[in-house]
This record gives structure tokens, sequence and C-alpha cells, in this order.
């Protein structure tokens, strides 16, 4: 009978992924090592492969990780009810905030996502779109709200 996860399995998960976004923003996703990432989240090489089955594994968790994260916020603050202008003012807010811990997550979803394969690259570059789409709505949005006062 295979062993079930540990408890903490998730929280060690997430551990491993903040210390590869950091080590793929600073060094690249090519020039990192999985030797490297054990090593960063002091755990052994093969307790790595019990979390992620290779480099690319972790990759594609960051930059989708990150890129639902702001899914997130955006349908969070869709389902508000405020004005056009509240509904941006509060978007970027919360996108501050997600940036202020999301800095290395972010610079390996610019840097990095070219590493993928097409079929991830382009399933992330379609939520990108919709984050941004997002943005340019609330502004559409208000310029509306404006012309018809």
């Amino acid at each position: 009978m295979p062993r079930g996860r540990a408890a903490r399995f998730p929280q060690q998960q997430q551990a491993i992924l903040q210390h590869a976004a950091r080590l793929f923003a600073s060094r690249g996703f090519p020039g990192t090592s999985m030797n490297e990432l054990a090593s960063a989240a002091g755990i052994s090489k093969a307790l790595l492969y019990h979390y992620y089955e290779d480099k690319y594994q972790l990759l594609v968790a960051i930059a989708e990780g990150h890129i639902d994260r702001l899914t997130a916020l955006v349908d969070e603050v869709d389902a508000e009810p405020r004005t056009a202008e509240a509904r941006l003012c509060r978007l970027i807010e919360r996108f501050v905030q997600e940036y202020a811990d999301a800095h290395a997550h972010h610079q390996v979803l610019v840097q990095d996502i070219k590493y993928l394969d097409a079929a991830d690259e382009q399933r992330i570059r379609d939520k990108e779109r919709h984050v941004v789409d997002a943005l340019f709505i609330r502004c559409i949005e208000i310029l509306d709200e404006a012309d018809e006062q």
C-alpha cells in the first residue's frame, strides 16, 4: 500500500516554490539546478523530487500560481458592488498588496515563461490577458461614466 502524504505536504510544497522563484528570478530557469533548489529549500534532492518531478514542473507552478492569484483578485474585485472608479482603485490596491510579496514570482513569469512548452505558455498568456483586460475594462468604464455625467 502506498504511503500517504504528510500533513505538511502543501506547506513544504509552497516553501519549495518560494525558494525556486527566488533562484529562478536571480539565476534564470536554465541557470538553476535541482541540486541548488534542494539546497536552498534545506532538503535532499530525493525529497525535492517527492514534491516536484522536475524543474519544469516548478516553473509551471510558479508562473501559473502567480497569474492565478492575480486572476482571483480580479474576480474578487469584480464581485464587489462598487462604481467603476472604486473597482479600479480597489484592483490597483490589491495588486500592490500581492506584488509586495511576489516580486520573484512576477520576475519568473516575465523572464522565464519562454521556457514553457507552447500549450503551457499559451494557457498562462491567456490568463495574463484576462488580468490586463480587466484593468482596461475598468478604465473604459470610468470614461463611460464620465461621459454620462
